[in-house]
């Protein structure tokens, strides 16, 4: 509802005053914008107007930013490449210049995590180091018209040690991406220490959910083995294998099941439980 009220104080952008190269990103972004305010699913905004929902939430803050007379920049907030000042402290200034300026230019958020995790389009190189990062990261804000006397042109570093406290700060968010930055064993390792995307449940109840363990025993015993000819004889069994079912809640063994081998392939059941 607020949002709504918000859009009708927006003062629609004819398309021809939008840079030719401009005018299709312009209109798919409004577009998008438009549907979510509307309550169109987010998977249909992006089948309509391929923008992501990481990006039109983005795409919305600009539209709500306001301007130095407190007015909401609305849709012209959408036009590509237009720079959006953000009204921050005069201390937050000067503390963080950098956060400012992805404040501001939100595109070099997402140009600097694509360069960073090898994310195509924004590059081929899967593992790209800081100091050529830098430079893709100063030819962008060139791109984007960002004077020689702004940050980051107007420090002797020109920003480099902020992004790398930058991109340290987005690793540390993104576990996964920084795993498969660095290869396919350091992603496993990742998704087995139960940081990252959990993929089981929860046991919320006893009897709810169950695991099945394997253990060897390591004893030497002979066993009672039927013959084809029906009589018994003890014959030497190479291994014994104990296989429990634990309830997951209450960590209680509910049923087992004993194996054991005369050889590599022929296995013979020596006691089993019923489950209740």
């Amino acid at each position: 509802i607020s949002l709504r009220a918000d859009r009708e104080d927006w003062i629609d952008i004819p398309i021809e005053v939008i840079p030719e190269q401009y005018q299709e990103i312009y209109k798919k972004r409004k577009t998008a914008v438009d549907m979510y305010i509307d309550g169109y699913k987010t998977t249909d905004i992006e089948e309509r107007t391929t923008i992501k929902h990481s990006n039109l939430s983005k795409l919305i803050e600009r539209c709500l930013f306001e301007d130095d007379n407190n007015i909401q920049h609305g849709y012209s907030g959408l036009i590509p490449q237009k720079k959006i000042n953000i009204k921050l402290s005069a201390e937050e200034q000067h503390q963080n210049p950098f956060i400012q300026l992805i404040a501001t230019y939100s595109e070099l958020d997402t140009f600097i995590k694509g360069n960073y995790f090898g994310i195509t389009p924004y590059t081929m190189e899967r593992v790209m180091n800081i100091r050529t990062l830098h430079k893709k990261f100063l030819r962008k804000c060139k791109e984007l018209q960002i004077a020689d006397n702004e940050y980051p042109f107007n420090t002797d570093t020109q920003g480099y040690y902020a992004l790398y406290r930058y991109v340290k700060k987005i690793e540390n968010e993104n576990l996964e991406l920084a795993a498969n930055r660095i290869g396919k064993d350091a992603q496993q390792k990742l998704l087995s220490t139960g940081i990252g995307k959990k993929y089981s449940q929860n046991a919320i109840a006893p009897f709810n959910m169950v695991q099945v363990d394997g253990h060897i025993i390591d004893i030497i015993y002979t066993t009672q083995v039927r013959m084809p000819d029906g009589t018994i004889q003890a014959k030497p069994a190479h291994r014994c294998w104990i296989f429990a079912v634990i309830d997951v809640a209450t960590r209680c063994i509910i049923g087992y099941l004993l194996f054991s081998t005369l050889n590599d392939t022929q296995f013979f059941t020596l006691n089993e439980a019923i489950l209740g």
